[in-house]
């Protein structure tokens, strides 16, 4: 029974190794389109003060697909960032084990890569996560 509980464990790591190495991927393909973004942005703004009108339509045009990829891109983000809290709290990691994700600093590095309004609703959930992990280090403490 012993290999079956490490068996598990290692499966919980590789999986969370897993899900964070898909989510550091992710968050590179966000930052190089946030990059396009602003270059399709600022042509738009010379095109304007050019008055070329039809160089404006199509830099306004790019800046929407990558408007709707970094909105893509985000919700890919919040969803594996949800996968790695429950990966952490299912191999039951310490605090001091958590390896390099802050929830704090992960909304506070969304916010200002793409200053979403939706940060409340996140910051809730990431709060009720925060919440379950105290709690359950709290049961672990007041059965020992």
């Amino acid at each position: 029974m012993s290999s079956l509980l490490h068996s598990n464990s290692k499966n919980d790591r590789e999986y969370l190794i897993a899900v964070k190495t898909e989510y550091k991927l992710l968050e590179k393909k966000f930052l190089k389109a946030k990059e396009k973004l602003d270059k399709w942005e600022t042509r738009t703004s010379l095109a304007e003060e050019k008055g070329k009108t039809n160089l404006q339509t199509e830099a306004e045009s790019q800046a929407e697909i990558f408007r709707s990829k970094i909105n893509y891109l985000t919700d890919q983000l919040i969803g594996l960032k949800v996968e790695v809290e429950k990966a952490i709290r299912t191999i039951h990691i310490s605090p001091q084990q958590q390896l390099s994700i802050d929830p704090n600093k992960l909304l506070t590095e969304m916010n200002n890569l793409i200053g979403d309004n939706n940060s409340l609703s996140l910051e809730k959930e990431i709060k009720i996560i925060n919440v379950d992990n105290e709690l359950e280090e709290l049961k672990k403490k007041m059965e020992s």
